[in-house]
């Protein structure tokens, strides 16, 4: 290995140098003044600022009310916001790539009463400090240049990933928009959330429990389909024939083609003589009638979804209220109910929120929703989660989701559509999962084994961020892997 070689790596934070403290990276002779020769010796002075409070009004630049101090060269802890300067750049990659982090925050002064407003394009979410490092590296939520808003994260149980997913829901609270969160791992039950997102979101943390109240959408609503820009016309029977259909084979897969094909003609003959007045117990009805062995078949799989009768039909649900009320996180909660039952209304939820952004949805009014053990999802080509990873992002999507493990939870099909997916963040994962994914990170053989070694060894409140950064000229750097520790609730 030359010494070019070993000075890219220590520039791109391979060894166990911290690169924006390296000589290479603080002297720039070209950006110092004649009249400040005589101070090269504090070469890293930084502009004066405004001092800038994050929600817990500690000020941005540390605290010295914009006074300019150099840098230190004592190294700071990842998870401390009293000392770090937060505008240090990192250089990574090679000099002539000009790979350098903007490290600076749009955070504006919060209160619970009233959540920042800050342009979509400024809003950028803080994950953490670069290991090694007090670097803050940022998810550029709102930048235009983005591919798209989605996020998938992966590591086994007990690392933090819902704790990381609260996190984020926060920030986002931070700046009005508001998330949606389907819960049907219990993980999100008020109970198991913490108590210090309760306390920061307050009023603005609201559960739908579906037990207790039934949820308002119908699944045989026929809605709109939109052709082009002005031309809008209403779904036939058909169309909802299929999706439920589709939904039942999802959640069934031993389900056969004549079986699918009984509850298909069974929609049809409902939706002719009981239009949008349609309901499950109506379908079970007309299964029966049919009295074929499929139909037969069918009616025996699906009795449970049936008599749980999840769905309140009089009722359309109005999700305006996510884009009226600002900085919101609605939980529909889902405990209490089967798996099989969980799937099913998840699934026609995703679909009645996927038919009312293809009117009102817009790629700068963001939309998260949150789906935990996303494995247990519908992947299809015509299910909404994938509608949401390959065409979200024109109507405001920004799908996060979330699962303990990818292989043997999804097909290759499903897995290709969740790399769509323009931010990716790992925490410790399965055994076999690690040498996949490190070559998913990169495609240098030396470098490959160096993230296999750092995923083995991933600590909980740990994570590798793989995703564009912005630099200081506000461009998006192309995708690359960042081992990170996640700053905790009570520093944000």
């Amino acid at each position: 290995m030359d010494n070019q070689q070993i000075l890219d790596k220590m520039l791109s934070g391979f060894m166990d140098f911290i690169p924006e403290k390296l000589l290479y990276n603080q002297y720039a002779p070209e950006q110092i003044k004649e009249s400040l020769r005589e101070n090269a010796v504090q070469p890293l002075v930084r502009d004066e600022m405004e001092s800038v409070s994050d929600a817990s009004g500690i000020p941005e630049n540390g605290g010295n009310d914009g006074q300019k101090e150099p840098v230190s060269n004592e190294e700071a802890p990842p998870f401390k916001y009293d000392e770090p300067d937060h505008h240090i750049g990192l250089v990574g990659e090679k000099e002539n790539d000009s790979y350098i982090l903007d490290n600076s925050s749009n955070d504006e002064e919060l209160t619970k009463k009233s959540a920042a407003k800050s342009p979509l394009s400024e809003i950028r979410i803080p994950i953490g400090a670069i290991s090694g490092s007090n670097q803050t590296l940022y998810w550029e939520f709102g930048n235009p240049q983005l591919a798209n808003r989605h996020l998938s994260i992966t590591g086994r149980s007990g690392q933090g990933k819902t704790y990381f997913i609260q996190c984020l829901l926060w920030e986002l609270a931070k700046h009005g928009i508001s998330s949606i969160v389907i819960d049907y791992t219990d993980g999100y039950k008020k109970s198991q959330l913490e108590e210090e997102f309760k306390a920061k979101l307050g009023a603005n943390l609201e559960q739908f429990i579906v037990l207790a109240k039934k949820f308002p959408i119908n699944p045989f609503k026929r809605n709109q389909k939109i052709l082009d820009e002005d031309i809008v016309i209403l779904e036939d029977d058909s169309d909802v024939a299929e999706r439920i259909k589709n939904v039942i084979g999802s959640i069934y897969p031993s389900l056969g083609i004549q079986q699918l094909n009984a509850i298909y003609q069974a929609v049809m003959r409902g939706m002719s003589r009981y239009d949008e007045k349609m309901n499950l117990q109506l379908l079970r009805e007309l299964l029966e009638e049919d009295g074929s062995n499929p139909a037969k078949t069918a009616v025996s799989q699906m009795n449970l979804l049936i008599d749980k009768n999840p769905f309140d039909y009089e009722k359309n649900f109005d999700w305006s209220f996510l884009e009226k009320e600002k900085g919101k996180v609605f939980i529909i909660q889902l405990t209490g109910y089967s798996p099989d039952v969980q799937k099913m209304i998840t699934e026609f939820v995703l679909w009645d929120l996927w038919y009312y952004k293809l009117q009102h949805g817009n790629k700068n009014l963001p939309f998260p929703v949150v789906l935990d053990e996303a494995q247990r999802l519908d992947f299809g080509n015509d299910a909404p989660s994938s509608k949401i990873l390959v065409e979200g992002r024109k109507f405001g999507w920004s799908g996060w989701f979330s699962t303990q493990f990818l292989k043997g939870g999804f097909s290759s099909d499903a897995i290709s559509r969740l790399q769509n997916a323009a931010v990716k963040v790992y925490f410790a994962p399965m055994e076999n999962e690690i040498s996949t994914i490190a070559e998913n990170l990169t495609q240098n053989n030396a470098e490959r084994k160096e993230w296999e070694s750092k995923l083995k060894n991933l600590r909980k409140g740990q994570c590798i961020f793989y995703g564009p950064v912005r630099d200081r000229n506000g461009k998006l750097l192309p995708p690359r892997p960042y081992l990170v520790d996640i700053y905790p609730l009570e520093e944000r």
